[in-house]
Formats: C-alpha cells, structure tokens, sequence
C-alpha cells in the first residue's frame, strides 16, 4: 500500500512533519507522535466555528508542546483548511489529506503543496477513472429515481442527487470544480434506506468489474425532520488513507506513535484499524459508538486486541465532552495509559 518513492527520507526533507520528528528526537523521544484526525466535530466544534475557540487553541497548544505530528483527514477541501486557519480557528497541519482520503497536501515552508505521487496512486494503482465511474454514478442515479422509487415506498422522499459540482452543469457560477478522485450523491432517508442504497450500488459497481472503488456514507449532523445523507465515491476512504501515510512516515523515520481521532461512521474503520490508538469524542454519533461495541458506562479508555498488537480506544465519557475537549481528554488519558503499562512498550516515553 506504500508508494513507491514516498519511503526515503529525502521525500519529506524539509517539510513540517520532518522538523517536528528531528526535535522529538534531539529531546530524548524514542517514539515520534503523530495524531491523524477528523475536522468537523472533532478538532473543531461549533463554538470554534462561531469564534469562541479558547478549547481549540488548549488542544493546539498541548499538541505543540509535545511536538505531535498533526495530520488532518477531512471531507473538507483545501481552502476551507486555510480559510478557517486564516481566522484562527485551526492550525497549519503538517499534513491535509481531504476530500475524503483523495487528496493529500504537505506542509513546507508555511505553504501546501499537493502531492502528485499520491494522485498518480489513485489513477494508476488503484484505477480510478473519473469518466468511467461517472457514468456508472449516473446509471445508479436513474436506478434509483427512475426505476426502484416507484416499486418502494421506503424511497419516496430519498430524492437522490448528485452534489452539485458532479452534476453536467457543474461550470455554472457558483459552483465548485469537480474534484477529480471524489464523486459524491445526497439523500434523505433513514438506516433502512441507507442499507439498500449500498447494497444496491456495490452491486451495480462490482458487475461492472470496479470492486476496488469504496462507497463511503455518512450522515451530515444537522438536527431536522429529514435525515440528510452523503455518499462519497473514491478509490481510497480514510482508513486506508491514513494507513498509507503512517507506512510512508514509518518507512522514512522509524517507529512512530500515532493516534486516530474522529465522530462519525465515516471513521469507523479508521477507528478501529488505524495506528495504535484512537479517541472518540463525546459528541460522536451514538451509531458510531454502537458499531464499535463500546459504552460510555465503562471507563474511557478500553483495550481491544488488533492482529496480536495492544490498542487502546479513548470514549469520550458524555456527550457534554465535546470536539476540542474531548480530544484533549483522550490525548492525555491515552499517554497516561501508555507511560504506565510497561508491557505495551509502544510509546514508553510519553510523558
């Protein structure tokens, strides 16, 4: 899964991320720190957005303190990183993957630049052929609409469609370019809705010969009648985005510690499989914490074994633990943890 070129040192020469490794070094850190994490509703919340971002600025400060590695995975889009670091409501990242795991940009010298190996990953490797995918959104589209929403009174009110800048007339004003690893659907409707619209779609994917393209769903939280859902089209999803760049980083400067944070479905395997540990904030989607098999009536920090190695999961205890907060929470309770289990010895420096 790494890229090729991506594993010698000389790549990342003069980045961010380097420099941040290189001073945990020359400070006695055996373990670099590297915390990988979701955006909205984890590193920042809506206070943050409104301007009220004091528990933002705590958990930026801490991370700086400690010299972590900061590595933002978002369905965001570059400029609005920039814009929100512009207003001082995020940091510069060391590195932003965005779009849902389908762009990647490195930190050097105060600005990004993108990554074209990353992309020619995407439309090599894996194969993601915009064109060809498109069309096949678009027969999912008329399936759906044209065909299945007739026979089924549960699709009634799904009005699926195209977000705006995937749709034919995606040059008029207004509207952003399309991106070119990511295409993404809207609709209204429940988990049941949820379940046939995947299943129907992987199936439409998988006779067409493109079983390597994921379908990632999430819900947008935002409280109404109607649940607004999101289907992202790619060639990577977080986890396996994540994944990557801790095996390039690895490969580079040895061992490193890392930490996965996020709040919503669209985490879930990340969550589970990514790195060594990883915090759910208060606020998550309770679904998400279903899915994982985790409650907040045991103790934040649980272990669960992955592949014979220690993991540790951090809970945000309530849901009054929101975003900022509750990353902080997790970030110091996951160091505490570790410092004092000798056995783990993944990261026996941390405190």
């Amino acid at each position: 899964m790494r890229l090729p070129t991506a594993a010698s040192a000389k790549f990342w020469h003069g980045t961010s991320l380097a420099r941040k490794i290189l001073w945990q070094a020359l400070n006695g850190v055996e373990t670099p720190r590297l915390l990988l994490t979701d955006i909205d509703g984890t590193f920042i919340d809506k206070q943050a957005e409104r301007g009220e971002s004091q528990a933002v600025r705590r958990l930026t400060q801490y991370l700086a303190q400690k010299s972590y590695g900061l590595v933002a995975i978002t369905g965001r889009d570059l400029p609005m990183m920039v814009r929100d670091h512009k207003k001082g409501i995020l940091p510069l990242f060391d590195v932003v993957i965005t779009s849902v795991g389908t762009e990647r940009y490195i930190l050097r010298s105060g600005a990004y630049t993108k990554d074209a190996r990353y992309e020619r990953y995407l439309a090599e490797t894996i194969g993601f052929d915009r064109g060809l995918i498109l069309s096949h959104c678009q027969r999912f589209l008329t399936l759906v609409n044209g065909t299945l929403a007739p026979r089924h009174s549960f699709l009634k009110h799904v009005s699926l469609r195209l977000q705006p800048r995937d749709r034919s007339d995606a040059t008029r004003k207004g509207v952003k370019s399309p991106q070119p690893f990511k295409i993404s659907f809207n609709f209204y409707g429940d988990k049941k809705v949820s379940a046939f619209l995947y299943e129907t779609f992987r199936a439409l994917l998988d006779q067409a010969g493109l079983e390597n393209i994921r379908l990632v769903f999430s819900v947008e939280p935002r409280a109404s009648r109607m649940i607004k859902n999101n289907i992202d089209v790619v060639p990577l999803e977080k986890s396996g985005a994540a994944t990557m760049l801790i095996e390039e980083v690895q490969a580079a400067f040895g061992d490193i510690f890392s930490v996965y944070a996020g709040d919503s479905m669209n985490d879930y395997d990340a969550i589970q499989s990514v790195g060594d540990a990883a915090v759910v904030v208060g606020n998550a989607d309770p679904e998400l914490i279903a899915q994982l098999g985790l409650s907040r009536s045991f103790v934040p920090v649980r272990h669960i074994g992955r592949k014979r190695v220690p993991r540790y999961i951090y809970v945000g205890p309530t849901t009054i633990e929101r975003g900022p907060v509750s990353l902080l929470s997790g970030v110091r309770s996951l160091e505490v943890l570790l410092a004092s289990q000798t056995a783990t010895a993944m990261a026996p420096d941390l405190l």
